[in-house]
């Protein structure tokens, strides 16, 4: 589970309630409102973790930008590729079609006809580069230090327009397990049992369900993580190097620190 954990937190910025950092943005804004409302009591540690937390906030708003951009771009990338990868089948069945009249007309003379290569189709406009996924945030600390207040502040935040989940991390395994159990169920309805094992990519129960979740929503809030199972470790560690491939945002809180 520790190799787990040090893998995973790789790609996060790890923080516990108390240390201090700067940054600005709204979910500090948030906060400080709810503080003047005398809905929340000001805490330093908090306010501390909040500034750090603006900034993860911002790059997340900043790559939702980028992203969308590179999407459309690589639609129209992909739709370009295969409008030149169908051009170029037709000039090269054309010139087979030639190749073969031509030698059928000099049979006969026992002349050789040299015709040159096919010339291939270039797409002019350049592969579209995906955005850098930003790092996303573990917050650690003891219990009651309004940890998990503080990532629902980030959430609320961020815009809807942003594809995102804030879910129970255990909540969370669950679906996962349940995802992969209806996965591997189609796939027998649909394939039958394999007589030798099948490495195809699709066929691929996790690294499929990580594609599925990341699709949905790749700004994931998971409150309360924490993995004390062998098999989830060993889930986990795969879906979650999955997940970072698609682009995914994680924000998660714990009462451990990351070691």
């Amino acid at each position: 589970m520790l190799a787990m954990g040090t893998k995973l937190f790789r790609s996060l910025s790890c923080m516990r309630v108390g240390s201090l950092k700067r940054g600005l943005s709204s979910c500090k804004g948030l906060y400080e409102q709810k503080v003047g409302e005398e809905a929340l009591v000001h805490d330093a540690r908090q306010m501390r973790i909040l500034k750090t937390l603006s900034v993860v906030e911002a790059n997340i708003e900043a790559y939702a930008k980028d992203k969308k951009v590179y999407e459309v771009e690589s639609r129209i990338y992909e739709a370009l590729m295969r409008r030149a990868s169908e051009e170029e089948a037709r000039a090269e069945a054309l010139s087979s079609e030639t190749d073969t009249e031509q030698q059928e007309g000099n049979g006969s003379t026992g002349e050789t006809k040299v015709t040159e290569m096919t010339p291939r189709v270039h797409v002019s406009m350049p592969e579209p580069i995906a955005p850098n996924v930003p790092r996303g945030m573990y917050i650690w600390g003891e219990v009651g230090t309004g940890k998990t207040m503080i990532m629902d502040l980030l959430y609320e935040s961020v815009s809807d327009a942003v594809p995102k989940r804030r879910v129970h991390f255990h909540k969370f395994c669950l679906d996962v397990h349940l995802r992969i159990h209806q996965f591997k169920k189609n796939l027998l309805e649909k394939y039958g049992r394999d007589v030798n094992i099948n490495l195809a990519p699709e066929r691929d129960a996790i690294s499929m369900v990580a594609q599925q979740i990341a699709d949905e929503s790749w700004l994931l809030c998971f409150d309360e993580f924490q993995v004390t199972d062998v098999a989830d470790a060993l889930i986990m560690t795969r879906l979650f190097k999955e997940i970072w491939k698609h682009g995914t945002v994680l924000v998660a809180t714990s009462n451990r620190p990351p070691e």
